[in-house]
């Protein structure tokens, strides 16, 4: 018997196929998002305690708060009352930040973040670390180059160094505290 995910089972915007749901409903939105003055950086479903969730996450330059959101998903509801995504069922629309946690993985990721401080984890150890941090100083779709910090206190250590971007496990912001 073969299992169905909660979201492929609960997917009926003009048929059954949630990725290409997903592919239209951000040709939708995508304009007016960008209307508002921010980058469509993904739609996700999910169910949450038993409901069908959208989440839109949004991007723009500098601080983005509460207001950001509220703004954007003022925007798009009437968009998804169109849309309809989950046909009679109720769903739950959430607009999000990309949040500092946010996985680097698509060249928009990395342009986004660029001059950012960067955590990366790698599969495997180089020079007996499998942990680095850097600021991105550049990326393409092989690798990316970064100015080497120190792990700990985040002070550039002055070397220049280039990643197979294969070897990346995870790449986030660095987060300091001070």
């Amino acid at each position: 018997m073969k299992r169905v995910s909660p979201t492929a089972r609960s997917c009926s915007y003009k048929g059954c196929n949630m990725k290409e749901d997903i592919l239209k409903i951000k040709e939708k939105i995508k304009p007016v998002v960008e209307g508002e003055g921010y980058e469509l950086v993904d739609v996700k479903t999910s169910v949450r305690y038993g409901t069908d969730t959208v989440t839109v996450v949004i991007y723009r330059d500098g601080d983005m708060g509460l207001d950001d959101c509220e703004k954007v998903h003022n925007a798009v509801d009437a968009l998804f009352d169109e849309i309809n995504p989950f046909g009679d069922k109720s769903y739950n629309l959430e607009v999000s930040s990309m949040g500092l946690d946010w996985p680097l993985k698509t060249d928009d990721d990395f342009r986004r973040r660029a001059g950012k401080e960067l955590e990366i984890s790698l599969f495997k150890k180089i020079d007996g670390n499998k942990k680095i941090t850097g600021v991105l100083k550049g990326y393409d779709n092989d690798s990316i180059t970064l100015e080497l910090t120190d792990i700990k206190t985040g002070k550039t250590v002055g070397s220049t160094f280039v990643l197979d971007r294969k070897e990346i496990a995870k790449a986030s912001l660095a987060v300091r505290f001070e």
